[in-house]
C-alpha cells in the first residue's frame, strides 16, 4: 500500500512520535506534578489517536497503528498522574 518513501517517512515519525512524548512523561513521573496540563488535551488527544488507530488499523497499516497507539499510551500515562493529582487535591479539601 505505502512506496518507499512513504514508508520510510512512516517510520521516522513513529521514532519522532516516541522521542518527543518521552520528556513528558519523564518530568511527569519526577514531578508527580500535571498542573500545567489541560484535563482537555489529554482527553482530546487520547480520542484523536485513538481514531487515527483505528484507521490505521482499517486500512491494515501496522506503522500507523503504532505510531498512534504510542501517543494514546503516553497520553493515558499523563492522564493517570492528571486524574491522581486531581484526586488527592480533592481528598485534601474533605
Amino acid at each position: 500500500m505505502f512506496g518507499t518513501i512513504s514508508l520510510k517517512v512512516l517510520i521516522f515519525a513513529n521514532f519522532l512520535n516516541l522521542i518527543y512524548n518521552i520528556p513528558q512523561m519523564v518530568q511527569t513521573f519526577q514531578t508527580r506534578s500535571t498542573k500545567d496540563i489541560n484535563k482537555w488535551f489529554i482527553i482530546l488527544r487520547v480520542l484523536c489517536n485513538g481514531i487515527w488507530m483505528v484507521y490505521g488499523i482499517y486500512i491494515n497499516s501496522f506503522l500507523m497503528m503504532l505510531n498512534n497507539l504510542v501517543t494514546v499510551s503516553a497520553s493515558l500515562f499523563i492522564g493517570y498522574y492528571k486524574y491522581r493529582e486531581a484526586r488527592s487535591k480533592t481528598d485534601s479539601d474533605v
